[in-house]
């Protein structure tokens, strides 16, 4: 789904009820940024959305997202691990802006190329970020295997999810996403319309707040994602319901 200010109160008009005071209000757990598509989790419940939060808030919800960047990098997989912090500067187009690790947020992320586009013009990329309290991940089992190795005499954090970190990151090493007007120059200076964010969370693995089973739900790309022919796209999709692999 494509998140949006009204997506809330539209879903609490499906739950409506002729006794106002019997309403069923839908709570957000998290948010996405206004134009990242994708799974967007709600609950019912003021209890259950409490201890929903708590998943997120504790950075033990793992989350793997879709985006097509310009170019094809180098590397066809690994970790981008550069601090990250707001920028001061009103006049910059740049809500993040890279930091040495005294001054900036340590944040990273695995990426993996999944396919090269259009004859390496594009190419679509796995993006997850690391984040996670160690002893939380231990608890749940929410580690992610082959992307970090948890120390088990250690309660730190790992690293914290930060605003724009996909975005910032991948920009940072020289393959922005396509139609990011913020991190992208070649957007930026395009007279021609611009395409939606190519940016998409497919899915989330998190444990149930009511039955505490660990559930991945995902969210298929959807024909607004931009420079899929309809082949590709249900390729694509057909991968995320089977889960990507990072191993």
């Amino acid at each position: 789904m494509v998140t949006s200010p009204c997506k809330q109160s539209v879903l609490h008009a499906q739950y409506r009820r002729e006794d106002a005071s019997e309403d069923v209000v839908p709570r957000l757990s998290h948010r996405l940024d206004v134009e990242t598509s994708g799974v967007l989790v709600l609950s019912t419940e003021k209890k259950l959305a409490s201890r929903m939060a708590k998943q997120f808030q504790q950075r033990v919800v793992d989350k793997t997202y879709l985006a097509i960047v310009d170019g094809v990098p180098l590397e066809k997989e690994g970790t981008i691990d550069i601090p990250l912090t707001k920028s001061l500067d009103p006049t910059s187009t740049f809500y993040v802006q890279y930091k040495d690790e005294q001054n900036g947020k340590a944040c990273t992320t695995k990426y993996r190329v999944l396919s090269e586009l259009q004859g390496g013009k594009y190419c679509l990329v796995a993006f997850s970020p690391v984040t996670g309290n160690v002893t939380t991940l231990r608890h749940h089992q929410f580690s992610w295997k082959g992307i970090v190795s948890l120390d088990t005499s250690s309660t730190g954090l790992l690293c914290l999810g930060r605003t724009h970190q996909i975005r910032a990151h991948a920009q940072l090493i020289g393959h922005p996403l396509v139609g990011d007007v913020k991190y992208n120059a070649r957007v930026r200076e395009s007279s021609s319309s611009r395409e939606r964010l190519a940016l998409h969370c497919c899915t989330l693995r998190f444990q149930h707040p009511a039955t505490f089973e660990v559930i991945e739900p995902f969210a298929c790309i959807d024909d607004t994602f931009p420079i899929l022919t309809e082949a590709e796209r249900d390729h694509f999709n057909a991968m995320v319901q089977q889960g990507i692999d990072w191993s």
